[in-house]
């Protein structure tokens, strides 16, 4: 065998990555079924009667937009901090509350609930995608239906839930799709449309499709047309459902944005003396506190630069922030590992800041720190196994995720809902693994 041959033979996905649509016993079907009961109750629970007063400093925003849509208004509007919101979620809203008549928040978190459970049904997919068994595939369900991160979005009006699911659904579709010899388009397609209804609510998939672009091209080396022809497949859906929306902002007078103008205003908010004081000095409780005001959220004060850019048209105002930002850059090279360091940190601690959370979100928090080893090595033990393509594309996520957080300033609520429920299926491939190493060999 020649190395080229031999090197396509380890990238080719092992007969066991259609594992994903293998017929259930009933047995494992039951669990499976009442897995997914039991994350739609407590979601449901959750929801509409504990979690009734959640809420983040942007649901006004998300549900004026919907009622700029039902009311036949533009929806493309600079929000309080001067950039472009993504339009999906409000969409979101505004078709559940065209459906049901009115504006009904018990809607939308009925909705959610709903939708959180298909995510835990995406995690079992993705599960036997990975290779993992059916009793360590309705494990990893288990800890996802309970998970309380995903619980807790049930009940905000945000979008973390909803993305969390077309995340999940989008990647098994992907992953399912390439997971033969021959990818299957039709697949890859519906991987794509889910995928692009997620980049409509967080513009994640934005970072992500150029290196998606990149495994690709390695991965067909040698079957050129294909590759291109699964690419294009997959950013088809994706590129479709962003271009419109970035010659409304156009022609709204807001400038030329991909789905959304925010970056430039968290690469701002992660590059200034604040931000440096903040994550590298050691500021007294006091000044923390000063440090976290800013007008409607917890983010760093109304700099001079700032207030001058909210004097600039509408269309200058983000290089504005840009210039200011990569000035103070190029003033301070010494400051960039540091900075770097801390938001690699605050992006994947299983941790909230208790002097931003209450004690008792904190000790939710830690539940992510299982999910996180046992994800990882598990994505490690798929690859070993031959499973490549899940493991992959999960590293690919992961890595491009940990890259713009260590660029922009970040928040740990930004790697849930794209990199929590995909290292939650490889948590499944670890229970065999360290099942298999104590003689449980038949877990199928």
């Amino acid at each position: 065998m020649t190395t080229a041959s031999a090197l396509e033979s380890r990238d080719a996905p092992a007969p066991s990555a259609g594992a994903a649509t293998a017929a259930l016993s009933r047995r494992h079907l039951g669990v499976l079924l009442v897995i997914l009961a039991l994350a739609l109750a407590l979601r449901l629970v959750w929801g509409l009667v504990f979690g009734v007063n959640v809420g983040f400093g942007d649901v006004p925003e998300y549900m004026a937009g919907a009622r700029r849509v039902l009311t036949g208004e533009p929806l493309a509007q600079h929000n309080w901090m001067m950039f472009v919101r993504a339009p999906g979620y409000s969409l979101f809203l505004a078709a559940i509350w065209k459906v049901v008549g009115h504006e009904s928040v018990a809607a939308v978190r009925v909705v959610q609930a709903l939708l959180g459970t298909g995510t835990c049904a995406a995690v079992f997919g993705l599960a036997r995608a990975a290779g993992a068994s059916h009793r360590s595939a309705l494990f990893a369900t288990a800890m996802a239906s309970v998970y309380p991160y995903l619980i807790y979005y049930t009940a905000p009006l945000g979008t973390e839930g909803p993305f969390a699911f077309f995340v999940a659904t989008g990647s098994f579709f992907l992953v399912s799709g390439l997971g033969s010899g021959s990818p299957n388009f039709s697949r890859i397609a519906l991987g794509g449309l889910f995928l692009g209804a997620g980049n409509m609510m967080r513009p994640n998939m934005t970072t992500v499709l150029p290196c998606l672009a990149l495994w690709f091209a390695y991965r067909y080396r040698s079957r050129i047309i294909v590759g291109v022809k699964a690419l294009v497949v997959l950013a088809a859906p994706i590129i479709a459902l962003a271009l419109p929306w970035s010659f409304v902002v156009h022609d709204a007078g807001l400038g030329w944005v991909w789905v959304t103008d925010g970056g430039p205003v968290w690469y701002y908010m992660g590059h200034t003396d604040d931000a440096y004081e903040y994550l590298c000095g050691n500021p007294s409780e006091a000044r923390r506190k000063e440090l976290l005001k800013f007008p409607g959220a917890d983010r760093f004060p109304n700099r001079a630069d700032y207030k001058y850019a909210a004097t600039l048209p509408l269309a200058e105002r983000q290089p504005s922030y840009m210039r200011a930002a990569r000035a103070w850059d190029k003033a301070h090279l010494g400051a960039q590992p540091c900075l770097a360091a801390m938001k690699f940190y605050d992006y994947w601690r299983p941790w909230v800041r208790l002097d931003a959370y209450p004690f008792k979100v904190f000790l939710m928090s830690l539940f992510s720190a299982p999910v996180l080893l046992l994800g990882l090595a598990g994505t490690v033990v798929a690859f070993r196994r031959g499973e490549r393509t899940a493991s992959l594309y999960t590293w690919i996520i992961a890595a491009t995720g940990t890259v713009v957080a260590m660029v922009f300033s970040t928040e740990i609520r930004y790697r849930i809902p794209m990199v929590d429920v995909l290292l939650l299926p490889f948590v499944g491939v670890a229970v065999d693994r360290l099942l298999a190493s104590r003689g449980h060999r038949n877990l199928a």
